[in-house]
C-alpha cells in the first residue's frame, strides 16, 4: 500500500464531514502531516493552505461551542458575549 493510501484510509477517513469539525479536522491534518517526507509534505501543504478558512476565528469558536470539553464551550461563549460587548460600546 502507497504511502498516499495509508494517509487517505488512515487520516482523512476519520473525519467527520461537519462543518463544526473544520477547525479540529485542520489541527489534525496539520499535526498529521509534519513529520512526511518533504516529497509527500509538498502536495499536502497546498491542501492545508487552501482549508485554511477554518482557522479563522469565527470558525474556531464554532469549533469550541460544540467541542464535548465543558471549558471549551464556556470560553467561547465569554469570548463571543466579549465580542458583542465591544461592538455595542464601539470600542
Amino acid at each position: 500500500m502507497s504511502s498516499r493510501c495509508t494517509l487517505r484510509h488512515g487520516l482523512l477517513s476519520k473525519f467527520t464531514r461537519t462543518f463544526k469539525d473544520g477547525a479540529r479536522h485542520l489541527l489534525k491534518l496539520i499535526a498529521a502531516t509534519r513529520y512526511l517526507p518533504t516529497q509527500l509534505k509538498a502536495k499536502i501543504d497546498p491542501v492545508i493552505q487552501r482549508k485554511s478558512y477554518f482557522a479563522h476565528p469565527e470558525n474556531l469558536l464554532i469549533a469550541m461551542l460544540t467541542d464535548s470539553e465543558t471549558k471549551n464551550r464556556e470560553l467561547a461563549v465569554h469570548r463571543i458575549l466579549k465580542a458583542r460587548s465591544v461592538q455595542e460600546n464601539g470600542l
